[in-house]
């Protein structure tokens, strides 16, 4: 089921195009001197103090957006429907490397929000360079480029680093790629994440580095898959889904996993903590437990 546009995050709804524009028409109805782009600054830096708005104005900015569930529906990743450009964007990069990535992330997704997907990978790509050109932002080198769109104080304010422009398209890029299989996946009505969350645990508390984590309880079936089918190859995503039983709801021992899927006992377990290792690198998946729990 969609996701009621009234229900999202400000920071959700700044990176999408016509929820932007809704929110900004709103405020210009709400406050005589409404600046748009100093809320957008303020939300996305985590400091609304330096836009003071009471919870009623917020409410109503989000509400402002309520006519986007039917014009153009919030879907979570296996919903059947178009899905857009937005939804790459819908998980933060594993690191941003200055305080003005996060705003310039934001200007991307509103750039991509009407992007039908899956896009053609050259399309995407060029869309996504003309942007960074548009702002001065080289390739290929590990420059750091000053820009007052995306300023809003602090150390490194406003800098976008080149080599994040780079890493990202990359990211981007393996993001758009599931969605050309995503129908695969809408008819499955029945999710299982028991044997997801087992073996996630099971690998925390055998690895060394992240011993005192466990999977995160909040973690959904669209946000696992998604991961899945984004930073796993296509043996990866065959191998967790079939071991995990994300689909069948049986958890699958080694030697079953490697008859179904035709390789040897031994490759089971590697692939398995190769996948791991792609999938926890994003803060959705794990949480820290306290000292006295671990």
């Amino acid at each position: 089921m969609p996701i009621p546009f009234e229900e999202l995050s400000l920071k959700q709804l700044l990176h999408h195009k016509l929820a932007y524009d809704c929110m900004n028409e709103a405020g210009k109805k709400l406050l005589p001197n409404w600046d748009m782009i100093a809320f957008e600054k303020s939300a996305l830096a985590d400091e609304l103090y330096s836009y003071p708005l009471t919870e009623e104005q917020i409410r109503i900015l989000k509400n402002s957006c309520a006519r986007l569930n039917t014009e153009m529906p919030y879907l979570k990743y296996s919903d059947a429907g178009t899905h857009y450009g937005y939804e790459l964007f819908s998980m933060p990069p594993e690191y941003w490397g200055s305080r003005g990535a996060p705003l310039y992330w934001s200007y991307l997704s509103r750039e991509f929000t009407l992007d039908p997907l899956p896009m053609d990978d050259a399309k995407l790509k060029d869309k996504y360079l003309t942007i960074a050109a548009s702002f001065g932002i080289p390739r290929y080198k590990d420059e750091k480029v000053y820009i007052e769109r995306f300023a809003a104080g602090g150390m490194s304010s406003g800098i976008i680093c080149s080599s994040f422009v780079d890493e990202q398209l990359q990211v981007l890029r393996k993001r758009n790629r599931p969605f050309i299989n995503r129908h695969k996946y809408t008819t499955h009505e029945i999710q299982y994440l028991e044997g997801a969350y087992e073996r996630i645990d099971y690998l925390c508390k055998t690895s060394g580095r992240k011993k005192n984590y466990r999977h995160n309880p909040d973690l959904d079936f669209e946000t696992l898959l998604f991961l899945m089918e984004s930073e796993c190859t296509l043996r990866e995503f065959e191998m967790l889904s079939l071991k995990w039983g994300i689909f069948t709801g049986t958890l699958l021992k080694n030697a079953q996993t490697a008859k179904e899927i035709g390789v040897t006992f031994n490759r089971i377990p590697q692939i398995e903590r190769n996948s791991f290792r792609k999938i926890i690198k994003h803060p959705e998946v794990l949480i820290e437990l306290d000292d006295a729990l671990s």
